[in-house]
Protein backbone atom coordinates (compact mmCIF):
# COMPACT_ATOMS: atom_id res chain seq x y z
CA UNK A 1 0.00 0.00 0.00
CA UNK A 2 1.55 3.69 -0.65
CA UNK A 3 0.05 7.26 -0.36
CA UNK A 4 1.25 9.63 -2.73
CA UNK A 5 0.56 13.42 -3.46
CA UNK A 6 -0.37 14.76 -6.76
CA UNK A 7 -1.55 17.70 -8.18
CA UNK A 8 -5.04 17.71 -10.73
CA UNK A 9 -4.65 20.58 -13.15
CA UNK A 10 -6.48 20.54 -16.19
CA UNK A 11 -7.73 17.19 -15.54
CA UNK A 12 -4.58 15.42 -15.56
CA UNK A 13 -2.57 14.25 -12.49
CA UNK A 14 0.93 15.75 -12.35
CA UNK A 15 3.43 13.79 -9.66
CA UNK A 16 6.35 15.85 -9.91
CA UNK A 17 6.38 18.88 -7.55
CA UNK A 18 7.11 22.84 -8.44
CA UNK A 19 7.05 24.44 -4.82
CA UNK A 20 8.55 23.20 -1.28
CA UNK A 21 7.57 19.31 -0.23
CA UNK A 22 4.62 18.20 -1.56
CA UNK A 23 3.76 21.98 -3.28
CA UNK A 24 3.26 23.62 -6.62
CA UNK A 25 3.18 26.89 -8.02
CA UNK A 26 0.00 27.80 -10.21
CA UNK A 27 -0.31 29.92 -12.93
CA UNK A 28 -3.30 32.31 -12.99
CA UNK A 29 -5.26 29.95 -15.12
CA UNK A 30 -4.64 27.22 -12.59
CA UNK A 31 -1.94 25.25 -14.24
CA UNK A 32 0.81 24.32 -12.76
CA UNK A 33 4.00 26.13 -13.15
CA UNK A 34 7.69 26.27 -11.81
CA UNK A 35 8.35 29.54 -9.87
CA UNK A 36 9.41 32.52 -12.17
CA UNK A 37 7.25 34.94 -14.55
CA UNK A 38 3.86 32.59 -15.01
CA UNK A 39 3.79 31.79 -11.02
CA UNK A 40 0.91 33.25 -9.34
CA UNK A 41 0.17 31.31 -6.11
CA UNK A 42 1.55 28.16 -4.58
CA UNK A 43 -0.39 25.28 -2.44
CA UNK A 44 1.78 23.43 -0.16
CA UNK A 45 0.91 19.93 1.64
CA UNK A 46 1.67 19.18 5.13
CA UNK A 47 1.60 15.57 5.51
CA UNK A 48 2.36 15.56 9.47
CA UNK A 49 -0.51 18.44 9.82
CA UNK A 50 -2.81 17.05 6.98
CA UNK A 51 -3.20 20.95 5.67
CA UNK A 52 -2.34 23.12 3.27
CA UNK A 53 -0.20 26.40 2.99
CA UNK A 54 -1.21 28.77 -0.04
CA UNK A 55 0.34 31.67 -0.86
CA UNK A 56 1.64 34.17 -3.67
CA UNK A 57 4.30 35.43 -5.59
CA UNK A 58 5.36 38.64 -4.41
CA UNK A 59 3.40 41.72 -5.73
CA UNK A 60 2.26 40.11 -8.87
CA UNK A 61 -1.34 39.77 -7.42
CA UNK A 62 -4.01 42.49 -6.75
CA UNK A 63 -7.22 43.25 -4.95
CA UNK A 64 -10.26 41.77 -5.82
CA UNK A 65 -8.72 38.60 -8.11
CA UNK A 66 -10.09 35.57 -7.86
CA UNK A 67 -8.24 32.02 -8.93
CA UNK A 68 -9.22 28.41 -8.83
CA UNK A 69 -6.43 25.77 -7.82
CA UNK A 70 -6.89 21.64 -7.69
CA UNK A 71 -4.59 19.18 -5.87
CA UNK A 72 -5.28 15.46 -5.18
CA UNK A 73 -4.22 12.63 -2.61
CA UNK A 74 -3.76 9.62 -4.66
CA UNK A 75 -4.01 6.30 -2.45
CA UNK A 76 -3.16 3.31 -4.09
CA UNK A 77 -4.36 0.35 -1.78
CA UNK A 78 -3.88 -2.62 -4.36
CA UNK A 79 -1.38 -3.23 -7.81
CA UNK A 80 -3.75 -0.88 -10.06
CA UNK A 81 -6.42 -0.01 -7.40
CA UNK A 82 -6.37 3.07 -6.29
CA UNK A 83 -8.76 5.89 -4.54
CA UNK A 84 -8.42 10.26 -5.08
CA UNK A 85 -9.62 12.72 -3.13
CA UNK A 86 -9.77 15.84 -4.66
CA UNK A 87 -9.45 19.51 -3.24
CA UNK A 88 -10.50 22.64 -4.69
CA UNK A 89 -9.24 25.96 -3.28
CA UNK A 90 -11.31 28.89 -4.26
CA UNK A 91 -9.18 32.07 -3.75
CA UNK A 92 -10.51 35.90 -3.38
CA UNK A 93 -7.60 38.16 -3.20
CA UNK A 94 -8.45 40.87 -0.68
Amino acid sequence: MSLSFMLYSAGDLISETTANGYGHWFSSAGDVVSWGDTAFLFSEFDEAGLKFSIGQFPARLTTGDTYTIKQALVYEYESGKSVQATFTFEIQIE
